[in-house]
């Protein structure tokens, strides 16, 4: 065989193996194959997931417990340098101690403060905050030891909370959580819910909370009504019944790209509370005010007769957290993801004249969560923001000052994720006499 011979055959033999490992790829991934399961976990493992930006080698030190990357971002903590530092007891050495300042044109009351706090006994959990910016209590938040929870805490997200008047939280994590849980005021479980949820913890006037079932990627979400006392379930509505009982209304076309990998996203249930039914004459207390992130769509649901009785698009984008506002306006977390400028929004509408206006510019501020989020109109008439991807919770007067700030510093530049943040007043029934966890020691 002469050179051209012997090159053509080398040619021919790497052009067989490489169609040969092609069609094996191909086999391995339509009849999967070994290694089919290695291969998946691999690239799980690599690609992105929707809640954060870590890298492979962050996930990588994430998952070996040596730096939670996973829910680090990058922040100017210089900026918080003046603030006063909060003593958490329990924060792992790898962590700086969170910054925190109020002014004292703060609206006077208690805050519960939720996030990564990385402590010893827990990642997620919530600070009580007094009126004086001191820490007066700690919850620690798990759910790791749910039948279904599949990952290790620092794979969920914290993320649908709601403070009761005895000082117990009820909460969820996501994807993987495995449930949703209620906790006392010290932290020990009074129930939980097996199952997947998502997003969203949203109390009712009648002792209920709203939610979302299911896996958020499902094409028709179902939104979940609960008993707060026993957890038990009190009626499911699907989408896809919805939409029947809609035929005229087609808003809801948008969501028909059922190869989307996240068509709807919906993040928030909301029910008209019966106190703000003179400010919206137009619906009835109970009515449901739904988030749905990915067509930038906020609507109003009657829960019984499954009408929609209103609907906006577009006057948000990649939008969390609506809320019913004491002024007879809809307010709405504006992430604002694909935004020229980098800021997030707080933004107002009327859902008579729909007339749209800024309650904060987050240029004004620095602040931007392209994700998550959250915001609380309080009864003071300030706003208390959870800039998730900031790490930040700060909340603005009526005037347009900052005056409380907690950033949960990791280390210079470095921030740990926050969930929400909650203003509670001085007139919260269990912060009259609260319960001594310490007597409950055994």
């Amino acid at each position: 065989m002469n050179r051209i011979q012997r090159i053509a055959a080398s040619y021919l033999l790497a052009l067989c193996l490489f169609l040969g490992g092609l069609s094996w790829g191909m086999a391995i991934g339509r009849y999967q194959v070994f290694p089919y399961e290695i291969v998946s976990e691999i690239a799980e493992f690599v690609r992105p997931d929707a809640y954060n930006d870590a890298s492979p080698v962050g996930r990588l030190l994430s998952d070996l417990d040596v730096k939670p990357a996973r829910y680090i971002f990058e922040y100017d903590t210089k900026s918080s340098a003046t603030y006063d530092r909060l003593n958490v007891p329990g924060l792992r050495d790898r962590r700086e101690k969170p910054r925190i300042r109020i002014t004292k044109e703060a609206p006077p009351g208690y805050r519960v403060l939720f996030g990564a706090m990385d402590t010893a006994d827990t990642f997620w959990g919530a600070l009580l905050i007094d009126p004086d910016g001191k820490l007066a209590h700690t919850w620690s938040l798990s759910t790791d030891e749910l039948a279904g929870s599949a990952e290790p805490a620092y794979r969920k997200t914290l993320y649908g909370v709601a403070v009761l008047p005895d000082g117990s939280i009820i909460f969820q994590m996501q994807p993987v959580g495995g449930g949703i849980v209620r906790v006392d005021y010290c932290s020990r479980p009074i129930w939980t819910i097996d199952g997947a949820f998502h997003h969203t913890v949203s109390l009712t006037d009648r002792g209920t909370f709203w939610t979302f079932e299911g896996e958020q990627t499902d094409p028709d979400h179902v939104l979940a009504e609960y008993r707060v006392d026993t957890g038990a379930l009190v009626r499911r509505i699907d989408m896809a019944d919805v939409r029947r009982a809609n035929p005229t209304n087609h808003v809801f076309d948008l969501l028909r790209d059922q190869d989307a990998l996240d068509p709807v996203h919906g993040n928030d249930i909301e029910p008209l509370p019966l106190q703000l039914r003179a400010q919206f004459p137009a619906f009835d207390p109970g009515d449901l005010l739904v988030s749905f992130k990915a067509t930038n769509l906020v609507f109003v649901l009657d829960p019984d007769t499954l009408e929609v009785k209103w609907w906006r698009v577009g006057a948000w984008d990649t939008q969390h957290d609506p809320d019913w506002g004491a002024d007879g306006r809809i307010s709405v977390f504006s992430n604002n993801e694909h935004s020229v400028d980098n800021h997030s929004n707080i933004v107002a509408i009327d859902p008579t004249t729909y007339e749209t206006g800024y309650v904060v510019k987050g240029s004004q501020y620095d602040f931007y969560s392209a994700y998550n989020g959250t915001a609380q109109i309080t009864d003071a008439g300030s706003i208390l923001i959870a800039s998730s991807t900031q790490g930040r919770i700060f909340e603005v007067s009526p005037d347009g000052e900052v005056v409380f700030d907690f950033v949960n510093v990791f280390s210079e530049g470095e921030t740990l994720h926050v969930a929400e943040g909650v203003f509670l007043g001085l007139d919260f029934p269990v912060l009259d006499k609260p319960p001594d966890c310490r007597a409950n020691l055994s």
